[in-house]
């Protein structure tokens, strides 16, 4: 076996290295030339082989340092053209290392995850539940809130682009489907829980009546006529509750809106005095007064309180609902809605008679402003008022809140709707 020296190899390879020290060969074909220097036998070829590597590896490696501060000078657009090809050259390395990182972090985090899972699966424990029936029921008090019916008013389809029409037929039925949905809500709510005890407020603006001109022409009953039906169709409702509810004791309490005053200005002292709503309740109270299921509250105040005693968990509560029309609410349309100022509103009255529930009508719009605050909706629908204000459609509805006895709060709310 007869292999040349490192020196003698490397001068006979020297043409196939350029200016730069870079091979032109690859290292295969540059040692089958340097082999053929060499003298061996056939079980001597792998020796010969690993050495020859060796050799030729140390020699690219000193072409390499020996050139590597070398200059060389070419023609200015070659020189530009090279450094065009390096630098883009270099920016797809860059990039190519920020994929190749990427790619690293991403591997590292599903691998992560997926020894989460296989933990999981490894570790986890399975649960199983059987079916159950409520042993006891909580008992709670359905907070149910009627207002603004306007059950002589006419909401003529042309007006609103086709979204609703009214006249007292339509009031008729959509009160009568009121006051079913109220059983059936009911019902549905005696599956997880007791009802012994519904409150009812009858919130105002049963009737639109005369305070503007416009309505002395274009309603389809006078004051009187709408007082005489809209008496007669809370009458029936309470009716059918009594029948159908399997109530022990309905609460209602009255007040008045604005809608059904006798006078073009409200009156702040004598406001009950000077409504057809407010002798309205004053009949429906006496015609009730031997009834022992109802307990009628007719308050001349625009404001009312009624307070509820309930047995907690931790004791007897008082709980306090405040009730009033809300047209004493003064919004300008201003950003937040109707929210801010009724917000500020109940602070000044809780200042002086604090309340755990608020009950309003007036605004036509179905709202929980706050978990303390339920506004309602309307019967009459979206009228032209609404319509040329530019505000949302709602469909009519009234509204229902359910006030847990022995949590002492206000839980589920509902909507009524009327069609």
């Amino acid at each position: 076996m007869k292999i040349p020296g490192k020196r003698e190899i490397k001068k006979s390879i020297q043409g196939y290295f350029d200016n730069k020290g870079q091979c032109k060969l690859t290292m295969s074909k540059l040692r089958i030339k340097v082999l053929k220097l060499c003298e061996y036998s056939e079980e001597e070829y792998s020796i010969v082989n690993a050495t020859l590597r060796k050799i030729l590896l140390e020699i690219i490696n000193e072409f390499e340092v020996e050139n590597e501060d070398k200059e060389v000078d070419m023609p200015l657009p070659q020189q530009e053209q090279y450094d065009r090809k390096v630098f883009k050259l270099k920016n797809k390395l860059r990039e190519l290392r920020r994929l190749h990182n990427h790619t690293l972090k991403s591997l590292e985090q599903a691998e992560r995850r997926f020894e989460t899972l296989v933990n999981i699966k490894d570790s986890g424990e399975s649960f199983y539940y059987s079916y159950e029936e409520i042993k006891q029921k909580n008992p709670v008090i359905p907070l149910i809130l009627l207002s603004d019916w306007h059950i002589e008013e006419k909401v003529d389809p042309s007006t609103v682009n086709g979204l609703n029409e009214y006249n007292p037929d339509i009031a008729k039925k959509r009160v009568e489907r009121c006051w079913k949905n109220i059983i059936h809500i009911i019902k549905n709510i005696r599956h997880w829980c007791t009802v012994d005890t519904v409150f009812i407020n009858l919130c105002g603006d049963f009737i639109t009546g005369y305070i503007h001109e416009e309505l002395v022409e274009d309603n389809y009953l006078s004051p009187t006529e709408a007082t005489i039906l809209a008496k007669e169709l809370i009458l029936g409702g309470l009716r059918h509750l009594e029948d159908y509810g399997d109530f022990k004791k309905i609460i209602v309490v009255c007040n008045y809106g604005n809608h059904g005053r006798t006078t073009k200005m409200r009156r702040q002292s004598t406001g009950y005095k000077n409504s057809y709503e407010w002798m309205m309740f004053k009949e429906i109270q006496i015609l009730l007064k031997d009834n022992d299921l109802f307990e009628i509250h007719v308050p001349k105040s625009l404001v009312s309180y009624y307070n509820m005693e309930l047995k907690t968990k931790t004791g007897n509560k008082k709980f306090t609902i405040r009730n009033f029309h809300g047209d004493n609410i003064r919004y300008g349309g201003g950003i937040g809605g109707i929210s801010i100022p009724l917000n500020k509103k109940i602070q000044i009255m809780d200042k002086t008679e604090p309340a755990d529930f608020n009950m309003l009508g007036h605004w036509h719009t179905f709202l929980e402003p706050t978990p303390k605050t339920l506004i309602n909706g309307s019967i009459i629908g979206y009228n032209a008022y609404a319509y040329n204000l530019g505000l949302p459609y709602e469909p009519p509805c009234q509204a229902l809140k359910v006030l847990d006895c022995e949590k002492g709060i206000t839980t589920t709310k509902y909507q009524i709707f009327v069609e």
